[in-house]
């Protein structure tokens, strides 16, 4: 009797004990494919490019060891000592602000970046300049500029060649100055013969300025915009 009741109690306790390490599945219903990998995050990759004035059509000067920061607003990353950046795309969208943000030694820049289907972009080149430069290019021309303000810049083209004699109008009160042929000065009388026009001090905003400039007879309108202390530059076409 006692061996029989033993048994019970041990029969009771294992099963109060079992664990099934080991559950059986029903063979009709297949295992779960495994979790993919998450997808590589999108990537905006470019060069950080010198200039000497704000009115030079030249290839890309590298900006070497210039430790600015390449930044999305959301997403940052420093500039290699090439020049080069890769910084991460924060969203798929069409277009993106990128801006070089200005330190000690340098101007900013900002440009509006087209984006791939991935939310990618190769090839990109932000033109960055010397702050001293900047401040130079303000006095010979006796141009204010304001710390946290902007600079505009827009070359225009006719048939592929710099347009002179092109008038732009006033923005936000700010009078347009334009190339002499000299690169740090900047006189007040229509684009000169690199067809350059240049706002100095405007207030930063991404939403941008609608610039308009032609002539009466073809007025035309260009939407520019910037973070502060930073050159926004683009480039525009007249018909022939």
């Amino acid at each position: 009797m006692r061996i029989a009741m033993a048994s019970v109690f041990l029969a009771v306790g294992m099963a109060a004990c079992e664990v099934d390490h080991y559950p059986l599945r029903d063979p009709g219903v297949p295992p779960p494919p495994p979790a993919p990998p998450p997808p590589p995050s999108a990537t905006i990759r470019g060069r950080l490019c010198e200039i000497f004035d704000l009115t030079e059509r030249v290839d890309c000067r590298p900006a070497e060891n210039s430790e600015l920061i390449v930044s999305t607003l959301i997403t940052f990353a420093t500039a290699d000592a090439d020049g080069t950046f890769a910084v991460a795309s924060p969203e798929k969208a069409t277009t993106i602000a990128v801006v070089a943000v200005a330190n000690d030694d340098w101007f900013g820049s900002t440009v509006f970046v087209s984006l791939d289907a991935g939310g990618a972009a190769r090839g990109v080149e932000i033109p960055v300049m010397r702050r001293a430069l900047v401040e130079e290019i303000v006095a010979n021309s006796s141009a204010p500029l304001a710390e946290g303000s902007s600079i505009f810049a827009v070359q225009v083209d006719r048939a592929g060649v710099p347009a002179a004699s092109v008038a732009f109008e006033p923005v936000d009160g700010v009078q347009p100055r334009y190339d002499a042929g000299e690169r740090t000065y900047l006189p007040g009388n229509g684009t000169g013969p690199l067809g350059t026009a240049v706002y100095v001090d405007l207030d930063p905003t991404l939403t941008g300025y609608d610039i308009p400039y032609g002539d009466a007879t073809a007025p035309h309108m260009v939407h520019l915009g910037a973070f502060a202390e930073t050159l926004a530059l683009t480039r525009v076409q007249l018909a022939p």
